[in-house]
């Protein structure tokens, strides 16, 4: 029975709301029902862009899945191929190869052992500072590999000075070992990691006088690289 009270009543208050907007001052009715209007269309249009924004959530949730399962199908592959590797086929192939190449020049725990000082590269920002006099033509990713091909020579340079002189094997040898030691400076060079023009003989791109002088002229003005000079005519290149 109270439901039906209460259904009754709201009859009875519809009835007197619509009396009203009858009887009542047209002019504020009608801005009302202009208010009114003007909401249902906003919510229309907030209904619409939720719409759009599920859907666009489904078509991402689809997608996960289907990514999901691929990487789901890799890994079983993956598996698949590990169990059916040869009998021959060592299962530890990345320690065998540290413990082979351990001791030997040019390997990782040569290089840690010689705690190089090496060329950072450049950040975005500093590559946009260069000054359009200095910087040219020069794209970034030439100044990135001039910075590969410093760290790489110095690497080169101080793996081989690592070993003991007792140990060159060749006379050709001893002679470059001898050229490396007569480049250094106790009162320039101590503590110093450096090349010359001739340790980049071999580079990629400083192999050329012209590129070393545009490149390295760069990289000492964002303080990557900085210059040792003399006695003499020798220019020594290290890092900042």
């Amino acid at each position: 029975m109270e439901s039906v009270k209460v259904a009754i009543r709201e009859k009875f208050e519809v009835l007197t709301l619509s009396k009203d907007i009858l009887q009542g001052n047209q002019a504020e009715t009608q801005d009302i029902l202009l208010e009114i209007h003007s909401s249902l269309a906003e919510l229309k249009e907030g209904v619409a862009a939720k719409k759009e924004e599920i859907n666009t959530i489904q078509n991402q949730i689809r997608a996960a899945a289907r990514l999901s399962q691929l990487l789901k199908n890799y890994d079983v592959r993956l598996k698949e191929c590990k169990t059916a590797l040869p009998a021959g086929v060592p299962k530890k192939l990345g320690q065998e190869a540290t413990k082979e190449n351990e001791g030997k020049p040019g390997s990782k725990e040569t290089e840690k052992s010689l705690k190089l000082n090496h060329v950072n590269y450049l950040t975005l920002a500093e590559f946009e500072s260069i000054p359009k006099y200095m910087k040219g033509r020069v794209q970034y990713d030439t100044l990135k590999t001039a910075v590969d091909d410093l760290n790489s020579a110095m690497e080169t340079k101080y793996t081989f000075l690592a070993r003991t002189f007792a140990n060159m094997s060749s006379l050709s040898e001893k002679k470059r070992y001898k050229l490396f030691r007569s480049q250094e400076s106790k009162a320039t060079t101590k503590g110093v990691h450096f090349v010359t023009a001739d340790d980049l003989k071999d580079c990629s791109v400083l192999r050329s006088e012209t590129n070393r002088r545009t490149l390295l002229t760069i990289l000492r003005h964002l303080k990557k690289t900085r210059e040792i000079r003399g006695p003499g005519s020798i220019v020594r290149y290290a890092a900042a």
